[in-house]
């Protein structure tokens, strides 16, 4: 769903995730003070994918840094040791983080990748 305003959202997340196997997450839209509702199958989230490279690769989660701009991004950051926010991101996934990177625009990304390999 986009461009619902963030208290329908919220309504409307939590409608969703009561159904079985089902799970709704509320992200950034590009409609101005609008936001998005993420929909999909719990095997097919960032966190149960993580999940799972996990397992095989046979690491722990305190080894791994996860990236996000968006609240869709708090379940992963639940799977992760290190969490890096982008500065252009939400303030619910920036009050989660270890860390705020500059904006994706100011090609944050690549200069958090830099200065940790740098390290």
């Amino acid at each position: 769903m986009w461009g619902v305003t963030k208290e329908d959202a919220d309504i409307l997340q939590k409608q969703i995730n009561k159904v079985t196997g089902v799970e709704a997450h509320i992200g950034g839209s590009w409609t101005k003070n609008r936001v998005d509702i993420h929909v999909t199958h719990q095997e097919a989230t960032k966190k149960y994918a993580l999940n799972q490279l996990l397992k095989i690769l046979d690491c722990e989660k305190q080894d791994v840094i996860g990236v996000g701009d968006t609240d869709n991004d708090l379940p992963l950051f639940d799977s992760v040791g290190y969490k890096v926010a982008m500065e252009n991101g939400t303030d619910t996934l920036k009050s989660k983080a270890d860390r705020i990177a500059v904006s994706v625009d100011k090609d944050g990304l690549a200069k958090f990748i830099e200065e940790t390999l740098s390290l």
